[in-house]
């Protein structure tokens, strides 16, 4: 392992970038992501949504496509599946001849069946065909979408939870520029000047 590899893991094209349940890689570069990573405010509402869910409620994770829901909900996944349902791509299916939209159908009615609550993860854009395309047994849920989708959020049922990546900026803007707290955390953690980093120990070890 040299620096240049471990650092490749931040690369976008890198196969590190977007988390699915293949995850818990036990290889030597996942160590490195998960010493890498920050916990954000939509991550710590997430949990708290989670473990205070209900049998008969539905949390959507949702934002843009890269914005690190599958990051969050592989963590949790893994951890909860066993109490909670998880749909953490909603632009999947579960096999080649059915779409998107029949497998969110398919995973709504059995949450309907079911005494677990439900975690999806979607795209806002997903969210909005759904809300066009989805069957009439699941009036109920697009009527809900639609609503938070108009931002009429005060008339959005207790049983629905929508955490939305919008709601949470990487970035900020004030009279001196644009900050990101994110970013700083980030780039600190990078950086670090500890053999605790194991970026930083890594370039210790070739300096020397």
């Amino acid at each position: 392992m040299n620096l240049e590899k471990a650092l490749s893991i931040l690369s976008k094209s890198s196969p590190y970038a977007v988390s699915t349940e293949r995850e818990q890689n036990q290889d030597l570069l996942a160590e490195y992501k998960r010493y890498i990573y920050i916990k954000t405010d939509i991550e710590a509402d997430f949990k708290k949504a989670l473990l205070s869910a209900k049998p008969n409620q539905i949390i959507f994770l949702c934002g843009s496509s890269g914005d690190g829901k599958s990051e969050i909900l592989t963590q949790y996944s893994q951890k909860y599946k066993a109490t909670r349902d998880f749909h953490l791509d909603a632009t999947h299916s579960f096999n080649p001849s059915q779409t998107a939209i029949q497998a969110l159908d398919v995973r709504f009615s059995e949450f309907k069946q079911s005494d677990k609550p439900l975690v999806v993860g979607i795209n806002v854009g997903m969210l909005g065909n759904y809300a066009e395309e989805g069957a009439e047994a699941h009036d109920d849920i697009k009527k809900v979408v639609r609503d938070f989708l108009s931002r009429k959020r005060l008339v959005v049922p207790q049983e629905y939870v929508f955490l939305d990546f919008e709601d949470y900026p990487k970035f900020k803007f004030d009279a001196e520029g644009s900050v990101s707290d994110f970013a700083e955390r980030f780039l600190k953690k990078l950086t670090a000047q500890t053999l605790e980093n194991p970026f930083y120990a890594l370039y210790d070890k070739e300096l020397k």
